[in-house]
Parts: structure tokens; sequence; C-alpha cells
């Protein structure tokens, strides 16, 4: 006869003594201990329920007030219940570590993550973005995104909102320029989405990565690919980017340009006599005259090897008309100021942009050089009437 180690915890529903006795005399008799808890009411069998630890359930079908068949549908009511609330303990422990796990992640990241409303207030910022900004979580929360963004870009980090609330998400990330508590700037990339409670969405949730090293150096490349190495001026492509901004601009206010277009005279024949690093140094003081005969606003750049191209306003005395008859005596008190073996030549053409005949860059210079040469060849003709070498 088999026997368990451990008594069986029975829930007996039963209002006879003496047949709840029986039971458990049969049970004993097949080697089966029990423990019987007899309860013959409804409230001492739900009580029973609530208490739980019961093993096996045994019920008099024949009661009267509370039958079995009554009991056994308040067992699988209570079940359900016992499941649902054990899905819901599951769930809830499921989410805490959600909450968890995600709080650590926002607290923790070396990225900003943000959270404002659709009005640009902040609701939350995390350590990285605060230390960032050098503001504590209570001063984040008293601003408004207006208070952090360039002025220059307001409109484009609410025209972003706006963008998030309609897609849900940035449709791509974008470069804020934000002032720090200490005054200085700093670059963000951004990326945002919207975030909901109760199924509706309530804020704006971003990540912000400091970009600042990085628009410092696009901005240190593209100078040193505008700047030419040798003289400091504008290279070749320096000159293009800003001389078409400045024509365009020259358009829209009818401002009239002058061109200048120089060439130094015989920098061949220096190189070739005196050594490249004379020629050089001629180099260098061509851009240092050049720089004192021309204002600081007007674009000046070294075009090619012994080619220098001016374009300025003709309000700063530079005009075709009036800039060749004072160059001749700047350039005069230039030599006389250097400490040179020969003096500084330079040949020049010169032109006149109209905003009302507009035409291209490369037509302009194509004019000046033009008339450049003329001068070039006047000065070798001169040379020659005069017994000199060419």
């Amino acid at each position: 006869m088999n026997s368990l180690k451990q008594p069986l915890h029975i829930l007996h529903l039963e209002e006879n003594a003496e047949d709840a006795e029986r039971i458990r005399r049969i049970l004993a008799e097949a080697g089966i201990a029990c423990d019987i808890t007899r309860v013959a009411t409804r409230r001492a069998f739900e009580a029973a329920l609530r208490q739980g630890g019961f093993e096996l359930i045994l019920t008099d079908h024949t009661l009267a007030a509370f039958d079995g068949r009554s009991a056994l549908d308040l067992v699988k009511e209570r079940s359900t219940e016992a499941e649902e609330n054990k899905a819901r303990e599951a769930a809830e422990e499921a989410m805490e570590e959600t909450v968890s796990r995600y709080r650590a992640l926002y607290d923790r990241a070396l990225h900003c993550v943000y959270v404002h409303d659709f009005d640009g207030n902040f609701v939350d910022a995390n350590e990285a973005a605060l230390n960032l900004l050098g503001y504590t979580r209570n001063e984040v929360l008293s601003l408004n995104i207006a208070s952090l963004v360039d002025k220059g870009q307001l409109s484009m980090a609410f025209k972003t909102i706006n963008e998030i609330r309609q897609r849900g998400s940035q449709k791509f990330p974008r470069q804020f320029k934000l002032r720090k508590k200490n005054g200085e700037e700093v670059w963000l990339e951004t990326d945002a989405c919207l975030i909901y409670r109760n199924d509706k969405p309530y804020a704006i949730q971003g990540i912000a990565l400091d970009i600042t090293d990085r628009i410092r150096l696009e901005r240190e490349l593209r100078k040193l690919s505008l700047i030419d190495s040798l003289t400091g001026l504008y290279n070749r492509r320096g000159f293009f980017t800003h001389a078409e901004h400045q024509m365009k601009l020259a358009g829209r206010t009818q401002n009239r340009l002058t061109l200048v277009f120089a060439d130094v005279d015989d920098l061949k024949s220096i190189n070739d006599t005196r050594g490249h690093g004379e020629g050089d140094k001629v180099l260098v003081e061509t851009a240092t005259f050049l720089k004192t005969v021309f204002r600081e606003s007007d674009i000046i750049a070294r075009v090619g090897g012994d080619e220098f191209v001016v374009l300025a306003l003709e309000n700063s005395g530079t005009d075709a008309a009036s800039g060749l008859v004072r160059w001749s005596a700047e350039l005069e008190a230039f030599n006389a100021s250097r400490n040179s073996v020969a003096p500084l030549s330079i040949s020049i053409g010169a032109v006149c942009y109209r905003p009302d005949k507009p035409c291209s860059i490369d037509e302009l210079l194509a004019q000046a050089d033009r008339l450049m040469y003329e001068q070039k060849g006047d000065k070798r003709r001169c040379l020659v009437e005069n017994g000199g070498g060419v």
C-alpha cells in the first residue's frame, strides 16, 4: 500500500461531520495522509479559498443552501481571477523592469536626451544634457527652447515641432546652435519623436549629439579649401564662392562693382634668375600691396601662379575710372617702402559690373584679363621704344 510523505491538504464542503470523517478513514486506509478542512457554508468556503493552499476540493452535491455545483462554479471563478491577478502582477513587474531599464538608459546615456511640450517648454533632460548646457534640472524646467536656440534658427526649431506633431517624428536630423548657461555656443544634431500617455501624444522626446568639434573642423577645412596657403588671400575657389554671393547682393541693392585683374610682371624671370624663394616673396608682397590698396570687405584672391583678382564696391574708391590713376601712386609709394633690389611691377585690367546689365563672373574676368594684357603689352612697347629689354 502506497503512502504520501506529506499530508494531502483537502478542502471539504460537507455539513455532516460523520461523512467527512468517513472520507478521512477511507483515505487513511489507502495510505494517504490528509489534512482536511471542513466547511459547511458559502461564506466559510469563500474564506477558505482566499486562504488557499489546498490540493484537493471535495463537495457535497446534495447540500440545500450551497451545493457542490455552485461551489465548483465559485472555484472556477476564483481560479480565473487568480490567473488574471497573476498575469496582471507579471505585467506590472515587466513594466517596472522596463521603466527601470529605460530610466537607467535615460540618465546614463552619453548623448543628450530631452523632453519638451508642444510649446517648447522643457519637461525633462538627462545628466548629459544638463552637464553640457550647464543648468540644473530645476533650472531647465523653467526654460523654453527659445531661451537656448540661436535666434536665427528659432523659426526652423518651431517648424520642426510642427513636423513632429504631424508625422510623429523628424523627417531627418537637424543641426541647431544653442547658447550654454555660461554664454558659450554649442552645436547639436537632434532627432526627436512624439511620446504618448494613455494612447495620446503629450510631448516630444529627442536625442541630441554634440557636434561642436565637427562643425569647427568643417569650418577650418572649408577655410583651408578657400584660402591660398602662400599669401593668405582667397584662392580661386574662395574667390568664386564669395564673388557670386557679392554679385547677387549687388543685384538686390543695385550697387556697382569693380573687378580688377592683376598680374605680376616678369615672375618667371625672377624665379629663373633669383630663385623660387624670391619669387614667393614677390607674391607675398603683391598680396600685402593689394590689402593696403583695397578695403578689408573687398574680395581679394590669388587665382593663379602670378594672377590676382579683386572684386570691390565702387564706393570704396576703386572704380575703374579712378582706380588706375590711384593704383600707380600707391604702387610707387609701396615700392619706396620696400627693401628690395627690384621694384614690384604689376599689370592690371579693371572693368565695371552694372547690375542693370548683368553678366557672369567669368565674362567679367575675361574682359579684365584682356585689358590687363593690353596694359602689359603697352609696358613692353614702352621699354622697346626707350631702348630697354623686354
